[in-house]
């Protein structure tokens, strides 16, 4: 993926950032131990052999301490992220329940927390304006249905006259076929 995320980008830059500043500490440290091995500690024991090894081996300690110090910049990080993706989880739970509760989340998840907001907004809309078509149609049929029904009442009330009274005058009868 590319940095187009401005999570992705940020969490990069601090975690590079993190990375340098451990490096900074470190080279600090080791000049530290290099002058405290020359100048306050100059009697032979523990700490002196110590501390003249570090001297001896400074490269080595330096790049492992920093790759120790890398290792949990990244685990932090990492955490961070997982976190991340935890809210967004949790926040798709929220956008599916079909309600007007808004999706929250962190500060930096803000463009995220926006879109889902938009999308469940939009859902929303769709939702009702799907219960609006389904009124209109059962509304049409109630109306059709019923402008049906009146006219043929009124058929069923003449053919039913005409049914049950065999000896209706014939001028009569064309009057009520005719209608």
């Amino acid at each position: 993926r590319s940095f187009k995320s401005g999570i992705m980008r940020s969490m990069a830059v601090r975690c590079v950032l993190a990375a340098a500043i451990a490096a900074v500490i470190l080279i600090l440290a080791a000049f530290l131990s290099y002058v405290l091995a020359r100048s306050i500690i100059w009697q032979p024991g523990p700490l002196y052999d110590f501390f003249s090894g570090i001297q001896n081996n400074i490269i080595s300690v330096l790049v492992l301490t920093w790759l120790v110090a890398l290792f949990f910049i990244i685990c932090h990080y990492w955490r961070k992220i997982v976190g991340y993706m935890e809210d967004i989880v949790e926040a798709s739970r929220v956008l599916i329940v079909p309600d007007d509760v808004a999706v929250h989340l962190p500060p930096v998840l803000r463009n995220v927390e926006d879109r889902m907001n938009r999308i469940k907004q939009l859902a929303m809309q769709n939702a009702r304006a799907a219960r609006d078509e389904a009124q209109r149609r059962n509304d049409l049929i109630v109306y059709l249905a019923h402008d049906i029904k009146t006219p043929l009442t009124s058929v069923i009330g003449y053919l039913s006259l005409l049914d049950e009274a065999p000896d209706m005058p014939p001028e009569q009868k064309a009057k009520y076929v005719g209608i």
